[in-house]
Formats: C-alpha cells, structure tokens, sequence
C-alpha cells in the first residue's frame, strides 16, 4: 500500500498524453496507474491478472497493444 492517501495527478499532463486514446483505453490505463500507486510502483506481469485489474473483458489484446 502507498504510504500517501492520495495519488497526485496533473490534469493537463493526463489530458495532453492520453487525447488519442477511446475511452475504454483511458479507463484500463487509469485503473492500472491507481494499481501502480497502490502497490509502490509494481503490477503484475502476468496478462489475466493486467486484464482484471484494468477491468477489460475481450478487448483487452487491443487494449494492451495501445497503452501497453
């Protein structure tokens, strides 16, 4: 567990890095960088347990391809 409650994060920076990206990418690369805070900077490297935590069902492959 991150020893900070909160997770800093600069809107505009996001904004700017992830404007190519759907929606649904947004949303699997923001889940895994909470992950990544939670966990002092790691995720797992196996890709079932990548596609729990970034709550992707079967466009997860393409998903990956793009924010991986």
């Amino acid at each position: 567990m991150s020893k900070t409650p909160f997770m800093p994060l600069w809107v505009a920076d996001f904004l700017a890095k992830t404007s190519t990206l759907e929606a649904k990418e947004v949303g699997a690369y923001m889940l895994l960088l909470m992950a990544m805070w939670s966990h002092d900077g790691a995720l797992p490297a196996d890709q079932k347990k990548l596609q729990r935590v970034a709550r992707c069902g079967r466009d997860w492959p393409k998903i990956w391809d793009t924010i991986g």
